[in-house]
């Protein structure tokens, strides 16, 4: 048996010898807010693969509406996924890699890419982008939790403290911080129409100006304003810097030609996402196996 001294030079050499060999499918379980959650692309499936679950004794359950969620413990899923699924050589190395570690492990098409979208065979960087695009939809749409864990959590008080981090990007911001509303990121003429009426809130220009740039980056295309903020979260985690990364940010929002409130509410929900994705998505799903849009 390894000791932890051991198995911690084994990963490094791993991580090394992937930052130097494999393609850019694989980097993101180096670097970036999702390292610690580990995507395993599969390249086909076969039918009805949850019947086949049930034939291995395997139990699951479900996570929303598109994720079933399966605990390692006592369960040989690894072979599971193996003799049921296609992987090529680079995801079969991170199954073997990570399998006996705890941090998740998502099963997902590397060839479909997003339920609104009208073509739907993508590169793996495309189905990546969606598929946090519908993990966020799986977990924070449905059961207990909901919006409010991104939309509640930050008054216009603690928005402006954020962005006091960031002086360096904004120098000369002259930006109302009474007007900051999270609520302002959903498109309420499309789904809440009775919510504007009660609240007052609604700022249709920072939607539409958030949409038409993922649009010009090709990021999660095919999406509508009111799918706004789930490829937010995508984009936070997979393309933004940590929130501490200050010049890492500043460089990556000047590339964008956003208005300095869309970098404002880009910055704050990068903070939420990287913070609920640690606490939540990691903290609940550590020693499980998740499966995703398969049939």
């Amino acid at each position: 048996m390894f000791k932890r001294k051991e198995t911690k030079l084994i990963v490094e050499n791993w991580r090394k010898f992937l930052n130097e060999r494999v393609s850019q499918s694989l980097s993101h379980h180096i670097e970036g807010k999702i390292r610690d959650f580990v995507i395993v692309q599969i390249k086909e499936s076969k039918p009805y693969f949850k019947n086949a679950l049930d034939k291995n004794n395997i139990n699951f359950s479900f996570v929303g509406n598109i994720v079933l969620s399966c605990s390692k413990e006592k369960q040989n899923i690894k072979d599971f996924i193996l003799n049921n699924f296609d992987l090529d050589e680079e995801n079969k190395v991170l199954l073997e890699m990570y399998y006996k570690q705890k941090y998740p492990i998502l099963v997902s098409s590397g060839t479909f890419s997003g339920q609104f979208s009208e073509e739907n065979m993508h590169a793996k960087e495309d189905c990546l982008n969606w598929l946090i695009h519908d993990l966020y939809h799986s977990i924070f749409d449905h059961g207990n939790r909901g919006q409010s864990e991104f939309l509640d959590v930050v008054n216009s008080e603690k928005a402006k403290d954020i962005i006091s981090n960031y002086e360096s990007i904004f120098p000369d911001l002259n930006y109302d911080f009474e007007n900051f509303d999270m609520h302002n990121l959903m498109d309420y003429d499309e789904e809440y129409t009775s919510d504007v009426l009660a609240t007052g809130q609604y700022s249709q220009h920072i939607i539409a100006e958030i949409v038409t740039y993922f649009r010009s980056i090709n990021f999660t295309v095919g999406i509508e304003s009111f799918d706004l903020l789930p490829s937010i979260f995508s984009y936070c985690l997979i393309k933004m810097p940590s929130p501490e990364d200050i010049q890492g940010l500043d460089n990556s929002l000047k590339a964008t030609n956003l208005s300095d409130e869309a970098k404002v509410y880009l910055l704050i929900f990068n903070s939420i996402a990287e913070q609920n994705f640690n606490n939540i998505v990691l903290s609940n799903f550590n020693n499980k196996v998740l499966f995703m849009d398969l049939n």
